[in-house]
């Protein structure tokens, strides 16, 4: 009898293992609060510059920003990670954001600011 228990169990054990190796890192990961959101400069279309605000964790966080220096709240403008922010050239901005999912305390303010100069 107590070798059918030992077996079993090491069969559930070597299933949990299996299951916890094969799930992505993204369904295991819980942010808590979410992770800062981060900017990336990226060539913009005709005479704009475009700022890619991304956050990775938790996977579907939404990205709340301002533009204009202010601080961003839940009634600012949003967008899905990755959003692409245009700048026009000869434009200074200060790009501030938060990231917030539900289910997690939000992000800390991440904050960009610089002259975009013309061409």
């Amino acid at each position: 009898m107590k070798t059918k228990s030992i077996m079993f169990r090491s069969i559930g054990v070597l299933l949990a293992l299996l299951v916890f190796a094969t799930l992505p890192s993204s369904v295991l990961a819980t942010c808590s609060p979410c992770h800062n959101p981060w900017f990336e400069l990226v060539p913009g279309a005709g005479n704009q510059l475009s700022v890619k605000v991304e956050c990775d964790c938790p996977p579907g966080a939404t990205i709340y920003y301002t533009i204009n220096g202010g601080a961003p709240t839940h009634s600012s403008p949003n967008a899905p990670s990755g959003v692409l922010i245009s700048i026009p050239y000869g434009y200074t901005y200060c790009i501030r954001a938060i990231a917030a999912k539900s289910g997690s305390a939000d992000s800390g303010v991440s904050t960009i600011c610089q002259h975009n100069p013309e061409l």
